[in-house]
């Protein structure tokens, strides 16, 4: 017997079908019946492998034990048949150590014979190193999707051999035998056809019965990193609107991160303190946590769980060890045999006769038609910004430094209200210098009357009105030194800070004032080839970025007659005079708009682009 066994088998993709029919409670019995009658563990396990083998109808089963050095041994404790290759014993060991290692049933298929399938599933021990039970089976192809199920059956008799396994004598008379084996048998029949919480609901219940905590929730991966909850034991009722509910989600959500989704499981005290970690020990009252990932046959995390109790033992951490990969690989089983809706009526479709079938045909061509002809609302979708209906620009009233800006972009002003400054030291400086020219000039001008120098005293009375003009024009500039504001409304643009004590020229623009309130409108790009859909008086509703929860509307006053270009975009600009009076709007806030037009038959609305596009190249 030596096969090459190679690529792991992943079942994740398989739809799941019941295996052969086992009395999960006759199972049981049988099991517990044979440990009483063993006189040693060695005998028991004899027994156990050779019960394995015959339910399985296996071609080898192969126990691996511990060695003195508490490390798995490389002989096996029993082999079934008793000559099995060296290089199969081999290759055996080493996917046996596999399973150790991972924490997860290990599954190959031979080289040769892809229906020839090697399973390795770990047994943990209470406070001891793990062993492996293995056994090689064939599985033909018609009857491969019963695979899951053995791989159920060999870990529901892997957690029942790690409760006696380490310490034969003294479990035996013990009746929390008998609890445990009560659990593993709520554990593989939880499913309840049809009912999905109900099942993962009992799932929850076996586990907690088996741990000996106060409750326990599992839940299933909607993303790698998000878990939504499932199931909770004691029969609970959950609306997952709740706050334990959503606190739930958040602890078995963080599982998933770290060592935690390698399979190490975390207790209280090594959780780190998170709030939903806080909260879920008080809403529970509870003293200890247990939390990890619950993986499928194939070792894929398909979800988490979070026990809670007052007390937890080693034996009970051992038994929720023991009973992980059989959780989950039983909550896969149920969620894939999960009923959706479109299934319960494509069922009802098959069970009809051939004439309720083309009936049933007829009335859903028919009411394809009249959705297709009824009339749907056409909406054109564009662009839009928030414009003021006017602008006013605030320029340099002179040439001159600008001294210091009041306002930025952003800020909302008063009519009036002072915005920057213009620097004053150099129109004194001019002024000064005037008025020097000045009393000058007044001097040359009587000096000329008392010398009868009547050409020069009329040159100097041009001079002196010269100057005089001079003087009005600079105190004209001193009175006018602030630069105020035109209108009410916020300032729009302009970066003012950085002209702070560079030199202006006449007529410089230094920023821009749009009014508020009603004196805004919305600015529309509707494009080229939706002008043709737009009118004139036809309602708007709108959102913008800024208020994604608020719904405007408003209608179509003007659609400028000639196209510009955005972007890529050749674009019509239409106003949109709005009816709400927002006052949170401000110029420039931008958003998406839909314009309605008359309404259309949604095969219309569906196919008459590509139909213009047909017409277009073919030159119609």
């Amino acid at each position: 017997m030596a096969t090459t066994y190679h690529n792991e088998v992943d079942t994740s993709g398989q739809a799941v079908q019941s295996g052969p029919a086992i009395d999960l409670r006759h199972l049981g019995g049988q099991l517990h019946q044979l440990l009483q009658e063993a006189d040693s563990e060695e005998a028991a396990t004899e027994e156990l492998c050779d019960l394995v083998r015959r339910l399985t109808r296996s071609r080898a089963v192969i126990f691996f034990g511990c060695d003195s050095d508490a490390r798995l041994a490389v002989l096996p404790d029993y082999q079934w048949p008793e000559k099995i290759a060296d290089a199969t014993i081999n290759q055996c060991y080493s996917l046996a150590l596999n399973a150790v290692q991972t924490g997860v049933v290990q599954i190959v298929t031979a080289t040769e014979n892809n229906h020839s399938y090697a399973i390795a599933t770990p047994v943990w021990r209470a406070g001891k190193p793990s062993e492996v039970l293995l056994l090689i089976t064939e599985i033909e192809a018609e009857l491969s999707q019963a695979l899951p199920a053995l791989v159920q059956l060999l870990q529901f008799v892997a957690a029942y051999a790690a409760q006696w396994r380490g310490r034969f004598g003294g479990l035996q008379q013990t009746v929390e035998a008998n609890r445990i084996e009560k659990a593993w048998e709520a554990i593989l029949a939880a499913e309840i056809p049809g009912q999905f919480t109900a099942s993962v609901n009992r799932l929850a219940d076996g586990l907690r019965q088996a741990t000996g905590g106060s409750l326990v929730a599992l839940g299933l991966c909607r993303s790698d990193a998000v878990v939504r909850l499932a199931g909770l034991s004691n029969e609970l009722d959950y609306d997952r609107a709740a706050e334990l509910s959503k606190c739930l989600e958040e602890v078995m959500s963080e599982a998933l991160i770290g060592d935690e989704r390698q399979g190490r499981r975390t207790s209280l005290s090594e959780c780190r303190q998170t709030d939903s970690v806080q909260q879920l020990m008080l809403r529970t009252d509870a003293c200890q946590l247990r939390r990890g990932p619950l993986r499928d046959a194939a070792g894929n995390v398909i979800g988490a769980y979070v026990l809670t109790g007052k007390s937890l033992s080693q034996g009970d951490d051992d038994r929720l060890l023991a009973a992980e990969g059989l959780v989950g690989t039983q909550l896969d089983l149920i969620r894939r045999a999960r009923r959706r809706p479109w299934q319960y009526g494509t069922q009802w479709y098959r069970e009809l006769h051939h004439q309720q079938k083309q009936l049933v045909w007829g009335f859903a061509v028919l009411a394809v038609c009249l959705v297709f002809l009824w009339p749907w609302p056409h909406r054109l979708s564009s662009k839009c910004e928030i414009q003021p209906t006017h602008r006013r620009f605030v320029a340099a009233p002179y040439e001159g430094r600008l001294e210091f800006v009041l306002v930025k972009p952003g800020d909302g002003v008063e009519e009036g209200q002072v915005l920057a400054r213009m620097d004053a030291r150099e129109i004194r400086l001019q002024r000064a210098s005037v008025e020097a020219d000045l009393i000058r000039a007044v001097k040359q001008r009587d000096t000329a009357l008392a010398t009868g120098d009547t050409a020069a005293a009329q040159m100097s009375q041009y001079e002196m009105e010269r100057l005089r003009l001079k003087l009005q024009l600079l105190q004209e500039r001193i009175d006018h030194l602030e630069i105020k504001s035109p209108i009410q409304g916020i300032v729009i643009s302009g970066h003012c800070e950085e002209l702070e004590g560079v030199r202006l020229s006449l007529g410089q623009t230094l920023m821009e004032v749009g009014p508020l309130g009603k004196e805004i409108n919305l600015e529309v790009a509707i494009r080229d080839e939706d002008i043709a859909y737009a009118e004139v008086g036809q309602q708007v509703q709108f959102r913008l970025d800024s208020l994604p929860h608020t719904e405007l509307s408003g209608a179509v006053t003007r659609i400028h007659p000639r196209a510009e270009q955005q972007g890529a975009d050749n674009v019509f600009l239409a106003d949109v005079q709005i009816d709400l009076n927002e006052q949170r709007l401000r110029p420039g806030m931008r958003g998406q708009a839909k314009i309605i037009a008359p309404s259309r038959s949604l095969f219309w609305l569906v196919f008459h682009r590509a139909w213009e596009s047909v017409l277009f190249r073919l030159g119609l």
